[in-house]
């Protein structure tokens, strides 16, 4: 099992998901297709060539269902997608909350 290919999918799907989170909630608007757009870019070229970069259960799930990967890498990257996206709900709270009490970022 080569976990470098499963942390490759967390950070990917963590950096995704943070950058669209918080540009939305910035109100950065059609700015935020973009900066999803490079973000996903930046991870193909980056992590491409270990994991597939997939970033997101969807593709998975259809790079399963054609055969690409096993069942049991499609288990372990949802598995890692999920925990990057959570880890990104906690940094994104925890932005929220320093933002509110008016401390620096």
């Amino acid at each position: 099992m080569n976990i470098k290919k499963y942390i490759a999918e967390l950070i990917g799907t963590f950096a995704l998901a943070l950058v669209v989170s918080l540009a939305s909630t910035l109100g950065l608007g059609i700015v935020t297709t973009f900066l999803a757009g490079v973000t996903l870019a930046l991870f193909v070229y980056s992590i491409g060539h270990l994991s597939g970069s997939h970033i997101n259960p969807a593709v998975t799930i259809g790079a399963f269902s054609i055969k690409k990967i096993s069942w049991q890498d499609a288990i372990m990257y949802i598995i890692a997608q999920f925990a990057g996206a959570a880890l990104a709900i906690i940094v994104f709270n925890l932005y929220h909350i320093t933002r509110a009490a008016n401390l620096p970022p």
